[in-house]
């Protein structure tokens, strides 16, 4: 976080430079998506850490690389708390701009009453003829699969029957 005029320490970063005109849903829905990236990213780094972290055996060399691995881990942590206070900004912003009338689910294209009900998009939609085509030879292929997992069982029942029977002679052989 930069010092910036006007804003107390420890509080997030204005969004973006100051512009003359107000941001859009649009453009902070966007700044809230790059913060949820970098936020995704920075826990995956803290755990990435976690997991390179050794624990101290009192040697100099492993104390030090404990040291230097809990900064890092100390310094993503408040990366983290600061992207989670833009991301609580953000969504702030983006709730005064929302007209009250209008559900935020509505806006979301992948999320309508249908999903509730555990229908898919996809049922909705007509099935064309390619599709069907698919399925079809989808369906073929299972059926020439399964004919011929059929066909390797019986194969080594055979084989077993045959292996058996050729110990079983060669036993008799060996004992007379």
């Amino acid at each position: 976080m930069a010092n910036i005029p006007g804003v107390p320490p420890g509080h997030p970063e204005p969004l973006g430079p100051k512009q003359p005109h107000e941001l859009n849903i649009a453009s902070l829905c966007q700044m809230g998506q790059d913060t949820v990236q970098e936020l995704v990213q920075k826990v995956s780094e803290v755990f990435q850490n976690f997991k390179l972290m050794q624990l101290p055996n009192g040697t100099q060399p492993s104390m030090r690389n404990t040291q230097n691995v809990s900064k890092k881990i100390a310094d993503s942590l408040v990366q983290i708390e600061s992207h989670f206070k833009r991301l609580k900004h953000v969504y702030r912003e983006c709730q005064k701009k929302l007209p009250d009338d209008v559900d935020p689910c509505v806006l979301i294209p992948h999320t309508n009453q249908n999903m509730d009900s555990g229908e898919s998009l996809a049922d909705e939609l007509p099935r064309s003829q390619k599709e069907i085509f698919l399925e079809q030879k989808k369906s073929e292929l299972e059926t020439i699969l399964n004919t011929r997992n059929e066909q390797l069982k019986n194969l080594l029942e055979q084989m077993r029957n045959l292996v058996w029977e050729v110990n079983s002679v060669l036993s008799t052989l060996d004992s007379l």
